[in-house]
């Protein structure tokens, strides 16, 4: 895993109205930990939520596939369980 992989997969992305969000619906989708800018999103905040889950959605996905890999059932899985609808809620916009 490169370095940009790893912390692609570690920053916490948040989406926020930007001014036009009236009349355009533009959001920003920035990096909580560091303020970086993401993306700019024109299309209203549902795409805005679902960008900024991208990390949280990846990081739940592979967490499942891996313990699938290593031969485990999901039972008993509650952690990585909870992360995935955590991540869902976020990208639907109920967080």
């Amino acid at each position: 895993m490169t370095t940009e992989e790893h912390n692609r997969t570690l920053e916490s992305w948040m989406a926020a109205p930007t001014a036009g969000h009236e009349t355009h619906g533009q959001s920003m989708v920035y990096c909580d930990d560091t303020g970086q800018d993401i993306a700019l999103v024109y299309d209203g905040d549902a795409h805005a939520d679902l960008i900024a889950a991208a990390p949280e959605l990846l990081a739940a996905c592979k967490a499942l596939v891996q313990q699938i890999d290593n031969g485990s059932s999901l039972t008993g899985s509650e952690v990585q369980v909870e992360n995935a609808r955590a991540a869902i809620a976020k990208a639907d916009g109920k967080e």
